[in-house]
């Protein structure tokens, strides 16, 4: 290895180890040379489990609604399960019927909820969205999941004292991380 500078001087770096993490080739991914691979020793980690998940997420919301109202505690596990149905989600007109309130305790079905998500994410329900090279702000991941749940976080309980304000944050966190990113009609 050289310096950067005008002399180009030798340095000789001993003992040093690279972590890198990739995701599988797709959606603007390129493919790996297994000669470039076969340096590393590769370790595969599949995806947690969809009750793992939903647990470390309740487990972060729940820790920080200790001191809201009893009624906002009750609500965390509907929101983890109905972002984590909504993410998972192909298309949302299937979660437009009863799908998405069944997460959603029935003293709170009154809130305004899929109509605005509807109206913020029209083309969510309505096209495929393939991750492209052109289109990379289709890859959705759990760092979408965790942005929601850090927007939750920031909530305090002298702000948001009912039930109906914590998940109209819920739902303005979920369009401005999921939503926003649907631009294109294309």
């Amino acid at each position: 290895m050289y310096d950067r500078g005008k002399d180009l001087n030798w340095k000789n770096i001993k003992d040093i180890g690279f972590f890198a993490a990739m995701g599988k080739a797709g959606g603007g991914r390129n493919e790996v040379d297994p000669r470039f691979i076969s340096m590393f020793s590769v370790f595969n980690l599949t995806f947690p489990a969809d009750e793992t998940v939903a647990h470390i997420y309740r487990s972060i919301l729940q820790g920080h609604t200790q001191i809201f109202a009893p009624e906002i505690q009750m609500l965390v596990p509907a929101l983890v399960q109905a972002t984590q149905e909504l993410y998972k989600a192909d298309k949302i007109n299937a979660m437009s019927g009863n799908g998405l309130y069944q997460h959603i305790p029935r003293l709170y079905r009154d809130v305004d909820m899929i109509p605005h998500l509807l109206v913020a994410c029209p083309a969510w329900g309505e096209i495929e969205l393939p991750p492209t090279p052109s289109k990379f702000h289709y890859i959705f991941n759990l760092r979408d999941l965790s942005r929601i749940s850090a927007g939750l976080c920031l909530t305090s309980p002298e702000y948001y004292k009912t039930p109906e304000l914590f998940v109209r944050v819920w739902r303005n966190e979920f369009i401005r991380v999921i939503c926003d990113r649907l631009i294109n009609e294309e």
